[in-house]
């Protein structure tokens, strides 16, 4: 069996998305090597990771990775039943969000585009984004500069028109200068809000492609504790 897997096969035996897993290599997390223009991860790394490096189980529902967002946040997840609100509690007390990261892949689906560099500014402006990653940051009292790049949450109902208005063109990764993460009407809490509760930005900024800033994502989620008040 090769040791050596490409990207979309290794995020298939992490359950995570590919983005997550070319972020895992920029941070020196997976073992990686590029060849040609594709990333190839070593297998054992990937082992080594699912045996230490995530809590075991599926994804969690859309509905149920935002309540553990928000109750790592310290914010209450009002929309919970009980029995949710207790499991999401029990996982993280037992696991933390770090760990759990990877399983709150279904909490949004990520698309990379590029703007025009005089739109930003319109698409920051829309009543219909709510700010993550590097486009919060300093919201949330973390001394990043965006630069000409916006991360964003959408309701997956209005990314179409969106993307019409400003003329947003689909590009890789690499290339982009917008990412929209469109979430269910049915997951959809933000309302109301200009920026994502803490514990999104900095599960956004792990995933970046940038390692500085996916280590400073990762150092915030190691230093968040649960709230038992919600």
């Amino acid at each position: 069996m090769s040791r050596l897997l490409d990207v979309p096969a290794a995020a298939h035996e992490l359950n995570v998305d590919p983005s997550r897993v070319r972020a895992l290599i920029s941070a020196g997390d997976l073992d990686g090597e590029k060849i040609g223009s594709r990333w190839l991860v070593d297998r054992e790394s990937v082992v080594r990771r699912l045996r230490t490096g995530q809590a075991p189980g599926r994804p969690f529902a859309p509905n149920n990775a935002w309540g553990i967002k928000f109750r790592a946040s310290g914010e209450p997840a009002d929309w919970l039943d009980s029995v949710a609100a207790w499991r999401v509690g029990q996982a993280l007390r037992l696991h933390g969000i770090l760990q759990l990261s990877p399983r709150l892949s279904r909490r949004a689906r990520v698309s990379s585009f590029r703007s025009h560099p005089g739109e930003l500014a319109y698409i920051r402006a829309s009543n219909n984004i709510v700010r993550t990653g590097i486009s919060a940051a300093g919201e949330h009292g973390l001394e990043l500069v965006s630069g000409d790049e916006l991360d964003l949450y959408m309701r997956e109902d209005r990314v179409e028109a969106l993307v019409a208005e400003h003329a947003l063109r689909p590009v890789t990764l690499a290339e982009a200068n917008v990412t929209l993460r469109a979430v269910s009407p049915d997951a959809w809490h933000l309302d109301g809000r200009s920026v994502a509760p803490i514990a999104t930005v900095a599960l956004d900024l792990a995933d970046h492609q940038n390692p500085r800033l996916a280590r400073i994502g990762r150092e915030l989620l190691e230093r968040m504790v649960p709230s038992h008040d919600h």
